[in-house]
């Protein structure tokens, strides 16, 4: 699986020093001072400043230069790396962290650096300990998470990289590449789940529910009904199956046959609260009024953020010719859902209808400034 430059390296490369600059550069100042070689110490300055300054070839040389009077410096060897590194040149920078660890084991930087740029080079295996490690170290580097997601992605590990691109997600919640990577880890996931699934029970009724569950989402309603059956003949106890079904008969308006299917679920699970409300709507359909609120306001009881119930408590209303119950329902709703825009256009729709001029304007600004964010393209992540 390619991912390509799904993590813009060019921010990366940014955010880089802001992690390593202290751990690297500090360290060594010390040690010169102690030793009192000036001319090392003048050397080391010089090269600090041009990676400072993002000077990263002047860097490179400097650093080359001091290795040549002391090449036993870990430091200088992982600022070289570091250096080579910020210029997009990984596997030159890789034989610098190396060396660098060689000399001192615990240096923390040059381990991360160096997962980094084995990252970069394609050595996914070899680039996860050491993420890991600094991960355990940095939790809060939205960096360190990001490659050891994509690390194990890399790798078709999608299991163990979930972990780390829900934090991704928790993260930049609006990130694009964080939620695409997300979906499709899981994907993934689930694809290798239902192969396995496939392979070893292809008879069972939870292969049968899942076959249903994949022909519904192909809109093919006939054969996912008919395998929803043969779940239900293998399994006829199991909650969930005479849902599924009853879903289908309701999308496929055969309300009777929804009707009793999820009269049958809930025998089987009596607090299920999109039960009550698929069974409310259908009463709803059918203008069955008392029972759709029965069924509607049961679920609400269940489920009292269940706002698509308020809607359909608020349609039982406006059938009856109770305009003020329509309206409490509504406004009720959308105080619970105030970003829903549908939510708005029908409270509108219904201040409109009942002569409530000034309120529907109000809603209707509402519904039309609702609608016009979702088409605001996003910030994208800095290049």
């Amino acid at each position: 699986m390619q991912i390509g430059e799904s993590i813009e390296h060019a921010r990366l490369r940014r955010i880089v020093p802001s992690l390593l600059f202290a751990s690297l550069l500090c360290v060594a100042g010390g040690g010169m001072a102690r030793e009192g070689e000036l001319r090392l110490q003048s050397l080391f300055g010089q090269a600090r400043n041009f990676l400072e300054g993002k000077k990263y070839r002047q860097a490179e040389a400097a650093y080359r230069e001091l290795l040549k009077l002391k090449p036993q410096m870990p430091e200088a060897h992982s600022n070289l790396g570091l250096s080579l590194y910020l210029q997009g040149r990984p596997t030159e920078a890789i034989p610098s962290f190396e060396k660098a660890l060689d000399l001192d084991p615990k240096l923390s930087g040059p381990q991360f650096l160096l997962g980094l740029s084995l990252f970069e080079t394609n050595q996914f295996q070899r680039a996860i300990p050491l993420l890991k490690r600094a991960h355990a170290e940095k939790k809060k580097e939205l960096v360190v998470i990001q490659y050891l997601a994509q690390a194990y992605m890399q790798l078709n590990d999608f299991e163990r990289a979930l972990p780390f691109l829900t934090l991704w997600v928790k993260r930049e919640p609006e990130n694009p590449d964080a939620l695409y990577f997300q979906g499709q880890g899981a994907l993934f996931l689930a694809v290798g789940s239902f192969e396995r699934l496939k392979q070893v029970a292809p008879d069972s009724f939870r292969f049968h529910q899942l076959q249903g569950d994949l022909l519904r989402q192909q809109g093919r309603a006939e054969p996912a009904i008919a395998e929803y059956k043969q779940a239900i003949a293998q399994q006829p106890q199991m909650s969930g199956l005479h849902y599924a079904l009853g879903e289908m008969y309701w999308e496929s308006q055969r309300l009777e046959e929804a009707i009793s299917e999820l009269k049958e679920e809930l025998r089987l699970s009596p607090h299920d609260p999109m039960t009550y409300f698929l069974m409310g709507d259908i009463y709803l359909q059918q203008q069955n009024h008392a029972e759709a609120k029965k069924h509607l306001s049961r679920a609400l009881q269940l489920q009292p953020n269940l706002i698509d119930a308020k809607l359909a408590l608020a349609q039982v209303c406006k059938q009856k010719g109770e305009t003020a119950c329509a309206l409490d329902q509504l406004r009720e709703a959308a105080r619970m859902a105030p970003k829903r825009a549908d939510v708005h256009y029908v409270l509108f729709e219904e201040y409109r209808n009942s002569g409530h001029m000034d309120q529907a304007r109000k809603e209707l600004e509402i519904f039309r400034s609702l609608k016009e964010k979702e088409y605001e393209p996003r910030p994208t992540s800095p290049k």
